[in-house]
């Protein structure tokens, strides 16, 4: 806040550290004197706001600000689309598109390419994630795309039993993992499998940008040729089909990318979990900020020396214990918050995300990028723990 401060000319206010001033279950929070008036602030952003309407201009900012003696955060309000069932298109035995629009007929949010959409079902705690494959310039509806992968339970069944053409389903507003970082030189993708399907959207975005890309997609035939057609249209000349029922060749690709240095290249990956560490392995020597990441299926997590310790619910001035051999998830599931959201319980999909206030986490999912985690402000609750230096985690619920 000094240094925004100082960069917007503000050389007459002050600025003081003061603790949490026995109301840190709020988080970030801040006081401005002379008239005493308390702010809850989420990023930079926020801080801007207050600095330029408050300090500036005289002028509260109501969206953050905090009632008189409030120790707790009020409860946030939900956040879902209506959506209809408008078409679903079988492509083959384990592939289908399902195409959504406004249940009222309207422009639908914009979504970023490389998103997924959250159905809500079991009155809307469980979601189920799709990857959205459509351009994201089109506005008037969402299209994702679902595969079958082998050893799992059948994803095209599971949508035949609970989702049909004119259906009314209600939705979480569309989320990215892996993001597309448009000011890079060059893109390369490597999917595997269903690692394909957010593929298609970024490379609509890439197209549209006019930016240069090259996109791997590993099959193990022909046969099984998931959206080989889509991705043929969309990319052209920049796709190279590798067949193989092994990585070694991917791995050798990515191996190579170091002969060919490109300023500003940046790599994305999806894939299964073998795919993903066999993926990664290659791309130790690459800076961590130019490898985008998306796990189509868990990795199986590694044994820990899991503790005891507490969790703080700030907006329902609740405390509870979480076990050795719980969750976060379990321990709030249990606890009756029917409006808590999941879906993989593998810390794949980051559907039960919850914002942390105050405490050290020990993170092992694989949802939230290195300098996410590194903020310590985020979980994905079903996997990550506190850490064994903290026995106590304050969570924005």
């Amino acid at each position: 806040m000094k240094k925004r401060a100082k960069e917007m000319g503000l050389d007459d206010i002050r600025v003081n550290n003061a603790g949490c001033l026995e109301r840190c279950e709020l988080g970030p929070a801040m006081v401005v004197y002379p008239e005493g008036i308390w702010y809850h602030y989420e990023n930079t952003e926020d801080i801007d706001e207050i600095l330029e309407k408050h300090i500036v201009q005289g002028n509260p900012v109501e969206r953050l600000l905090l009632k008189d003696g409030q120790k707790f955060l009020d409860p946030s309000p939900p956040e879902w689309l209506d959506l209809v069932v408008s078409e679903i298109m079988h492509l083959g035995d384990d592939c289908l598109t399902i195409e959504f629009k406004h249940s009222n007929g309207e422009d639908l949010p914009e979504f970023s390419a490389g998103a997924h959409l959250g159905l809500l079902f079991d009155r809307h705690r469980l979601s189920r994630y799709f990857s959205l494959i459509n351009n994201p310039v089109e506005t008037n509806r969402y299209l994702v795309g679902a595969k079958d992968e082998e050893g799992d339970d059948s994803m095209t069944d599971w949508i035949a039993s609970n989702i049909k053409v004119g259906d009314e389903i209600k939705a979480h507003l569309p989320t990215n993992t892996i993001e597309l970082n448009e000011s890079a030189v060059q893109h390369t993708f490597f999917g595997e499998g269903s690692g394909v399907l957010p593929l298609l959207s970024m490379c609509h975005r890439l197209l549209d940008i006019d930016a240069g890309f090259k996109v791997h997609y590993l099959l193990s035939s022909l046969g099984n040729n998931f959206f080989l057609k889509e991705l043929k249209e969309i990319c052209g000349k920049r796709l190279t089909l590798h067949l193989s029922d092994s990585f070694s060749e991917i791995s050798a690709t990515i191996s190579n990318l170091h002969n060919e240095p490109i300023e500003n290249h940046h790599l994305y990956l999806c894939g299964s979990a073998d795919f993903m560490t066999e993926a990664l392995a290659k791309t130790a020597d690459w800076p961590v900020e130019s490898v985008h990441t998306q796990y189509m299926s868990a990795p199986k997590l590694k044994d820990s020396d899991a503790l005891n310790f507490s969790i703080t619910l700030a907006r329902r001035t609740k405390t509870l214990r979480v076990g050795e051999t719980q969750s976060v998830f379990d321990v709030l599931q249990e606890a009756g918050l029917l409006n808590l959201k999941y879906a993989c319980e593998d810390g794949l999909c980051g559907a039960c995300k919850v914002k942390v206030l105050f405490g050290e986490i020990t993170h092992r999912d694989f949802v939230l990028t290195a300098a996410e985690k590194n903020q310590q402000n985020a979980m994905i609750s079903c996997v990550s723990r506190a850490a064994e230096e903290s026995s106590r985690l304050i969570l924005d619920i």
